[in-house]
């Protein structure tokens, strides 16, 4: 067997994995056939060891910036992949609407008839869906997750054809898909 100790690396950016010289795609599916070799045994490529604490860091957050978060976990600063399951972590998701419109979810999203829902969308949804109660559902971003709220509307909210609870934060995988009352569906997904 060839001894690969002196050979240069390619260090995958997303989850840390060494791949060969020549390797195009990383286990964890990244490109990386333009990332410059490193040579592994370089202080200077070593990355910094990190605490087994995985909310501890070194860097002081303000208050207001919540950190990235998939499986459970906080995503260190700067990362831009889960280190568990390799999935590109965003705070930016989308919501595809019936009609064929698409919106950036900011902060909050309102469900419903009335504002504080988007006007557009309270027009559309006045118009043709009057099962949709005036104030239906929320969704918004907290600590790095997607989170759907019913409002205590009177004909239900469903994720993947189940009912959620009133008042109780579910939270939401991309591409998931949602149905507010018997037919307004829309599906979530990462931008």
């Amino acid at each position: 067997m060839a001894d690969l100790s002196n050979m240069s690396i390619i260090l995958c950016p997303c989850c840390k994995t060494e791949n060969r010289v020549g390797t195009d795609l990383c286990q964890c599916g990244e490109f990386i056939a333009d990332i410059k070799p490193t040579d592994p045994h370089l202080e200077e490529n070593i990355p910094p060891q990190q605490s087994s604490d995985p909310l501890q860091t070194t860097e002081k957050k303000s208050e207001s910036e919540a950190p990235l978060m998939c499986c459970n976990m906080p995503i260190p600063p700067g990362e831009k992949c889960c280190p568990l399951c390799g999935e590109t972590v965003s705070l930016n998701f989308t919501v595809e609407w019936p009609w064929g419109d698409s919106s950036l979810i900011e902060d909050r999203l309102f469900i419903g008839r009335v504002p504080p829902a988007n006007e557009e969308l309270a027009m559309q949804l006045e118009t043709n869906h009057l099962n949709i109660s005036r104030m239906h559902a929320e969704i918004f971003i907290d600590e790095g997750k997607l989170i759907l709220r019913d409002l205590g509307s009177s004909n239900g909210t469903f994720i993947e054809n189940q009912r959620i609870k009133a008042f109780q934060q579910e939270t939401l995988n991309s591409d998931s898909c949602i149905r507010f009352a018997s037919d307004f569906e829309i599906s979530i997904k990462k931008a």
